[in-house]
């Protein structure tokens, strides 16, 4: 008999420590709000439900205010996990695109990618690091002269002479510094020790459009820099056409790109460099290009999907399959809400996997754009990661509010 107690304790023990270790995950894993599109079920693998139906399901017959209608998450229906702020959501239709395109952007200010010494009178000297000017600033003004080019900022330095106060932003705060260059024989000017840039270019694809606020969306992660990683602040930026005209493909431990000509064919003006992407204002024809219902993150499965990209010269967007292998709620910035896998032996023939140059690239599931690729996983280029398309279209809608 006690044998039987004992076995029977054992076995209630391993079930508690399963399902607090399943409510610990949900509490962590899950988000904080569940929307759902046009009353369709949202639900988080059948484990967890709301109010005794899959999380997000909403009767439009028994909820009479929708939006922000709060529920609470229990595993199996039956152990509250956490509260959810319950909002259902018209489907958003918009243009998918799929196209790459060649992107110019100029920074508002000029970024601080390094110092470097200056040799006065055989001493290594170093005015910028000595004020405390740090890699990854973005110089706004110089003794209250806005600049927004490298030669702005190689000018007023060359000819100061003395101090000049240096207005910079870091970490979204404004901080003034006083540098007093130091004169360099060998150049015969006055020098900071400062390496700056204030423009960029590279090769993207295009998500979609959409034609109710006008914006469009590309990339799915901001555009960086490639010696501070700092995001590049826009002053203004430009999208242009691009033909495909080689492709490098990727392997294990070597991510490869696609190559292209920018071709003298403006897409639009690019005004914002997001955490979800870059967006701006389209000004070309739709010709060629479907609508799409943006999927909510909980309309997302794990299983088949298709891509679509553009790897061939002829420049035309083609779909290609691929799996989503992987799904996280809680991915940080968003561009790493899934994992992808590349399934489709065409696309793996031209480029191994995934390459530079795909990011952006619409992901379709069940008649609806999903995310879009944002990230190759460099061991194993056949996978990627991925943003929702939601969190792309949240970011599209506020760059169509602050423009208006």
């Amino acid at each position: 008999m006690k044998k039987c107690v004992r076995a029977v304790t054992a076995v209630l023990a391993v079930v508690l420590a399963v399902i607090y270790g399943l409510v610990g995950f949900g509490c962590w894993a899950l988000p904080d709000t569940v929307r759902t599109g046009g009353g369709d079920a949202a639900y988080f693998g059948g484990l967890f439900t709301v109010s005794g139906g899959r999380a997000g399901a909403v009767d439009a017959r028994q909820e009479t205010a929708v939006s922000g209608t709060q529920k609470e998450v229990r595993l199996l229906n039956a152990v509250p996990v956490k509260p959810v702020a319950l909002q259902k959501t018209a489907p958003r239709q918009v243009a998918v695109s799929g196209s790459a395109f060649g992107i110019k952007i100029y920074t508002d200010g000029v970024l601080v990618v390094g110092t470097r010494d200056v040799q006065v009178d055989g001493k290594a000297m170093n005015p910028a690091a000595k004020a405390g000017i740090q890699s990854g600033d973005l110089i706004v003004a110089i003794d209250g002269k806005k600049v927004s080019a490298s030669e702005d900022v190689a000018a007023l330095f060359s000819r100061s002479g003395g101090a000049v106060s240096v207005q910079v932003k870091r970490d979204g705060k404004y901080k003034t510094f006083s540098l007093t260059p130091v004169y360099s024989k060998a150049d015969g000017c006055w020098k900071a020790g400062v390496w700056v840039r204030d423009s960029t270019a590279g090769i993207g694809t295009v998500t979609y459009y959409d034609p109710q606020t006008g914006v469009m969306a590309a990339l799915g992660h901001p555009i960086t820099d490639v010696d501070t990683g700092e995001i590049m602040p826009i002053l203004r930026g430009e999208a242009v056409a691009a033909k495909v005209t080689k492709i490098y493909k990727s392997k294990a431990g070597s991510t490869g790109s696609i190559c292209c000509d920018f071709l003298q064919q403006p897409l639009g003006a690019l005004t914002e460099n997001d955490n979800a992407g870059v967006f701006g204002r389209y000004s070309c024809s739709l010709k060629g290009m479907r609508t799409y219902p943006v999927a909510t993150a909980q309309q997302v499965e794990n299983g088949d999907c298709q891509v679509l990209t553009t790897v061939d010269g002829d420049n035309t967007p083609r779909l290609y399959k691929a799996k989503i292998i992987h799904i996280s709620y809680r991915g940080g910035s968003g561009e790493k809400n899934m994992i992808v896998r590349i399934t489709d032996p065409v696309l793996l023939a031209k480029t191994g996997g995934i390459v530079q140059g795909m990011s952006g690239s619409p992901i379709l599931q069940n008649g609806r754009l999903v995310g879009a690729l944002t990230h190759v996983i460099v061991d194993s280029p056949r996978r990627g990661y991925a943003i929702f398309a939601e969190s792309m279209l949240a970011a599209s809608d506020a760059v169509a509010k602050d423009t208006r």
